[in-house]
């Protein structure tokens, strides 16, 4: 009996130092030192390549929030339309993916918020300051909770796309020129609206198909900042570059709102301040790429045309005729380019 208490004793003893020793093994899941969670990742989407400033720029973007996240946010970078065109990548973000891509007024119109096409109006800003006075502007600011209303959350708006020129197979100096050329615009009311008011005739193309429309000659021209123009080789195959300036185009990037809820107030301002940051090295570079493609398309045979004060006054004066034309004025608010006006400071 007594070698029987001896052995169950043993067995005791044994049970509760395997106990302990569970116990032990399970601590250090308790205090939260297990295996790190995957970081959140954001597909970032834009038509152009990857190096131009555009590219660059979202390259900045990419290496700011992975620092300032410590590594738990990135951001994959698909340049050249990988992921489809503009309007397929804003239905993924009205569905809830994790996409960002770049935006403007002109799409938010088509998504339910038509007073923000006056953002891609032509010749609404004399200067780039203008346009930033806008962005900073009460106006802006309720067009931003409009947008996200609507599904959308706008992270940053400070970044340049460019000054946009005519690139097309025939010389075009005056409005008068464009007359009976298709010139390809994005696939929205505005632009379309606004092409029209210079002249042309508006063709939507997704960005994508441009080059061969413009070899094949399905289109006569398209308009585009000349970076854009150079690194997507347009020139190549439309060798008149008319310098008007039409539209000083910054641009939004954006997300779906549902996704941006899911994250902390932290992560979101880590995703917004990292996309400013990454506008004002945009905002750097800009002019500096946009100098070095113009004299690089003229090397490469363009024939780039600068319009006189004289020439630049008969398109603004073309363009007038948007601000009054049936389709906008449906479209808009009741004095709208009063109120984006002052809300410039004009």
């Amino acid at each position: 009996r007594k070698k029987m208490k001896k052995i169950l004793s043993l067995l005791l003893i044994l049970v509760l130092a395997l106990s302990c020793f569970a116990c032990g093994s399970d601590e250090p899941a308790v205090e939260g030192e297990g295996e790190a969670a995957e970081p959140i990742v954001l597909q970032l989407c834009w038509e152009t390549n990857m190096d131009d400033v555009i590219g660059l720029s979202m390259q900045k973007w990419a290496e700011e929030l992975e620092a300032v996240s410590g590594g738990t946010m990135k951001i994959e970078l698909y340049p050249a339309s990988q992921l489809g065109a503009k309007n397929d990548l804003i239905d993924q973000m009205l569905a809830g993916a994790p996409v960002i891509t770049l935006a403007d007024g002109a799409y938010f119109a088509d998504r339910g918020i038509p007073d923000m096409s006056i953002h891609f109006a032509p010749y609404l800003y004399d200067s780039w300051e203008d346009a930033w006075r806008l962005v900073e502007s009460d106006w802006w600011a309720d067009m931003t909770q409009q947008v996200a209303d609507n599904g959308i959350r706008m992270l940053t708006s400070n970044h340049i796309y460019g000054a946009r020129n005519l690139v097309t197979s025939s010389k075009v100096v005056v409005p008068d020129d464009l007359k009976g050329l298709l010139i390809r615009v994005p696939n929205n009311v505005t632009q379309v609206t606004g092409m029209e008011a210079l002249g042309a005739t508006a063709t939507p193309l997704a960005y994508a198909d441009i080059y061969t429309g413009l070899q094949q000659g399905t289109i006569d021209g398209m308009e585009a900042p000349l970076p854009q123009v150079l690194s997507m080789g347009f020139a190549e195959v439309a060798e008149y570059v008319a310098i008007n300036e039409h539209n000083l185009n910054t641009t939004i990037w954006c997300t779906s709102e549902q996704f941006f809820q899911t994250l902390t107030d932290e992560q979101k301002a880590w995703l917004c301040e990292s996309g400013d940051v990454a506008g004002e090295f945009n905002q750097e570079l800009y002019f500096e790429e946009e100098a070095a493609a113009k004299e690089q398309l003229i090397a490469n045979g363009a024939t780039v045309t600068d319009l006189t004060d004289e020439q630049r006054a008969l398109w603004k004066e073309a363009a007038q005729s948007f601000y009054t034309s049936d389709a906008m004025l449906e479209m808009w608010s009741e004095g709208l380019y009063e109120t984006v006006l002052a809300a410039m400071g004009k």
